[in-house]
């Protein structure tokens, strides 16, 4: 596996143990392990809640999808998005969780401002998930962006920022998105909130990032540590005035209080500070010592504690002390006593004035920590990605799902999307050149694709087909070549570990599924039309290509009969299936073609006058159709261009790559060649259009135009078979007409200037409750679930 350690560097940047960590992991996981490993740091400002939340979404916007499995352990690195993401969490930000209460600040909001409000019922309500993590972010962007931004509300730390980041690091650490969690100590794992409710935990101890350890005859005492105050290094300090020899105190490390501390110590000759200090400088001075004093105040971990014992040293330290006591026993592996420099300068006398008793309990400190190594470590960590991670469902298409612009990009984005909600979803397709790498991409966070070159006998078929047709015929000859490209084969059999079904979309690819899976594996076909009938539609009156629409029909038919599951977008296409390929029907439903809601928003009346406005077409009816370069479409512009005529007072727009098939440089009077626009211009033309049109009289599965169009308000002007596999409830609530009462329907509609809005808002509301792809996904969630 690629693997990814995925780490916070602190601006200004330090050397702590969780830098230590990290470097001692990634050498671990390279030396012990057969995997490539690489060590991401993102740099990280904390001088305020704003630099705060930039980090945070820094990591959320992390695209890692190159990498087989992540490993974070610190805030806010546990942001990122991946199917097989490893939390081994070393701390939240402790300030606004276990350390909160020593600001005295309120827990609750009750002080915030009226503007703070929806904010904060938002973190009360909103799930959190990766959807209520988006939400957020763009909420906080908006305060961010206004007068809000400097308010009291946002003070850091915070009861409002302790709630924020508390909704962050649980949409991090969702079990939905973790594949396995530990803690570096049973201190850590025990704190409240640091893990989700109910989850599984492992502890794994790890040992430090030193190269080596020796145990010589004890000159001194020792320790090392950042000098700030919860290592309490004042407390040793004062400890000394209860040591009775003379032995000096040695302390390594740097930081904030070294000039306080030097001061403290001056008294004192015994005491020196050695500032920073190398490696091969620490293992040695850890030799030579007779004891390690380590008193730090609740430390999750503490290194020190391992780099002492392993060194054969007993450690001295305070009862309070967190993950440091898990090690030390009293009396056995060193002292744990009160955190008063009387307790610990006792303790220290006791060591140093009884050298062989030192070296038992020294000993006894090597024993315990003997096993504690990084060949442990990564395995262990490697194995909570193994016995956790999701099951995959493999998509096999013609072409990439990563930029969803026709109809039938769109279901298969969609159905992906919403797969990964519960599993790996992993899509392979051709790419557009012949040339060029195999390319895997995340797609918008969400699922992986792999892109597969065109293979020369796919290029040579194609050539071969296009001397009888005008049409894309990239489909068909990925079909007739597929079974034989030896690259494409070799990517599908490496994706198929652990794969809980394989999905055709569209039926083209099945010919190489059929001689890469087994028996056990199980197929899913999603049937986005009948393909014979519409390649039949296309095709037609060209004998040259009778024998491959007979193909097309062959292989629909055996991707029918071998595939386990079977979604279609009509009934008819259903019936169509039984009654020619003679599968049972039990095994067939129906998942209709639907809209992503959250991006098609209603436009209301006046909102779409103001949007009519500003593009200088508020005096004018507009209708537009949306479509893709396909037969029907095709033939619907082109009784659009006639209707055109007889609609005068009615713009026309045409949008999608339909338009190819057409002269762009031809005035065609009030009719309007957009041609192909991103998901944004769609729907500012969605919000500012009257009418929204379907003229298609041919064709199978079901027109996600037309549903569009009802999410977006406008009013809906549809054939009969153009609003096929449709629910009864929509057909009816949308206006349909003949293709030859259409234009008379348009210009009867256009007229009309005091539409019911009512009747569209209550048609979007129809589309919400029944065309969300997440509640049409849903069945087939639960079918894969069940057993297919």
């Amino acid at each position: 596996m690629n693997i990814a350690i995925v780490a916070p560097s602190s601006v200004p940047f330090v050397v702590g143990g969780a830098e230590k960590f990290w470097w001692g992991l990634h050498q671990g996981l390279t030396k012990f392990t057969p995997h490539f490993v690489e060590l991401i740091k993102v740099p990280c400002k904390e001088r305020n809640f704003w630099d705060l939340i930039d980090s945070y979404k820094k990591f959320f916007e992390l695209d890692l999808s190159h990498f087989d499995m992540v490993i974070t352990t610190k805030y806010p690195a546990w942001m990122v998005q991946h199917h097989n993401h490893v939390v081994y969490l070393q701390h939240t930000l402790r300030g606004l969780y276990d350390t909160y209460h020593l600001t005295n600040l309120p827990t609750e909001c009750t002080r915030c401002s009226s503007d703070a409000q929806p904010l904060i019922q938002f973190l009360e309500s909103a799930p959190k998930d990766k959807k209520g993590a988006q939400e957020l972010f763009k909420k906080l962007e908006y305060y961010k962006n206004s007068r809000l931004a400097a308010s009291p509300d946002f003070a850091f730390p915070g009861p409002l920022a302790r709630k924020i980041i508390h909704f962050f690091d649980a949409c991090g650490k969702n079990p939905e998105y973790v594949s396995g969690y530990a803690a570096i100590s049973h201190n850590v794992k025990n704190r409240a909130d640091y893990f989700p409710e109910g989850a599984t935990v492992d502890v794994i101890h790890h040992p430090s990032d030193l190269p080596e350890f020796k145990n010589n005859e004890g000159r001194y005492i020792f320790t090392a540590s950042r000098l700030v105050g919860c290592k309490r290094i004042d407390t040793l300090i004062k400890a000394m005035a209860y040591v009775k020899e003379d032995i000096p105190l040695l302390i390594a490390g740097c930081g904030p209080e070294l000039e306080r501390y030097k001061e403290m110590a001056e008294p004192d000759r015994r005491i020196k500070f050695l500032g920073f200090t190398s490696d091969e400088e620490i293992i040695n001075l850890y030799s030579e010592a007779i004891a390690v004093p380590f008193l730090p105040r609740d430390e999750d971990y503490g290194l020190i504690t391992i780099e002492a014992m392993m060194s054969g040293k007993p450690v001295v330290t305070a009862n309070d002390s967190g993950g440091v006591c898990e090690f030390v026993e009293n009396g056995v592996t060193g002292f744990c006593v009160g955190a008063t420099p009387k307790e610990i300068g006792e303790a220290l006398q006791e060591i140093v004035s009884d050298k062989d008793k030192a070296k038992e309990m020294g000993q006894r400190a090597r024993k315990l920590v003997e096993n504690i190594t990084w060949e442990t470590t990564a395995n262990r960590v490697l194995s909570l990605a193994t016995s956790n991670q999701k099951e995959r469902i493999l998509i096999l298409n013609t072409f990439s799902s990563s930029r969803p612009m026709s109809g039938g990009q769109k279901r298969v984005y969609n159905i992906c999307k919403n797969l990964a909600n519960k599993y790996e979803v992993v899509a392979i397709c051709y790419g557009n050149s012949p040339s060029g790498p195999i390319t895997k991409n995340s797609v918008d966070n969400i699922f992986n694709e792999i892109s597969v070159p065109l293979s020369e006998q796919l290029i040579s078929k194609r050539n071969e087909i296009r001397e009888y047709t005008t049409h894309s015929v990239d489909d068909i000859a990925a079909m007739l070549t597929c079974q034989t490209d030896e690259k494409l084969i070799s990517v599908i059999k490496s994706e198929m570990q652990n794969c809980r079904a394989i999905l055709c979309a569209h039926p083209y690819m099945f010919p190489v599924v059929s001689k890469t899976m087994t028996e056990k594996d199980k197929v899913w076909y999603d049937a986005h039309n009948v393909e014979y009938l519409m390649k039949k539609c296309i095709l037609e009156d060209k004998e040259e290509l009778d024998e491959i629409i007979s193909s097309v029909f062959e292989t629909e038919k055996q991707c029918c009969e071998r595939a386990d599951i079977i979604t279609c977008c009509s009934k008819e296409d259903k019936q169509f299936f039984i009654d020619n390929y003679s599968i049972d029907e039990k095994k067939a439903f129906v998942v209709c073609n639907g809209v992503d809601i959250e991006n098609i928003p209603y436009t209301s009346n006046d909102q779409r006058n103001e949007n009519k406005k500003k593009l200088g077409i508020e005096k004018v009816t507009t209708a537009i159709f949306i479509g893709s370069n396909h037969g029907p479409n095709i033939k619907a512009v082109n009784f659009l261009l006639d209707a055109a005529k007889k609609c005068p007072e009615v713009i026309f727009l045409v949008v999608g790559s339909v338009a190819h098939n057409f002269n762009l440089s031809k005035n065609y009077g009030n009719l309007y060649f957009v041609g192909e626009v991103t998901e944004k211009e769609k729907n500012l033309l969605l919000a500012s259009c009257d009418l929204g049109l379907n003229p298609i009289d041919e064709g199978s599965g079901t027109n996600l135009k037309i549903v569009e169009y009802a999410a977006a308000g406008l009013h809906v002007v549809s054939t009969l078979h153009g609003a096929r596999g449709l629910l009864d409830g929509f057909i009816n609530s949308i206006v349909t007409a003949n293709l030859e009462d259409f234009p008379a329907t348009i210009a009867r509609l256009a007229s009309d200037k005091h539409s019911s809005e009512d009747t569209r808002k209550r048609l979007h509301d129809f589309v919400e409750e029944h065309y969300s792809w997440e509640k049409l996904v849903s069945p087939v969630t639960e079918r894969l679930e069940t057993g297919i």
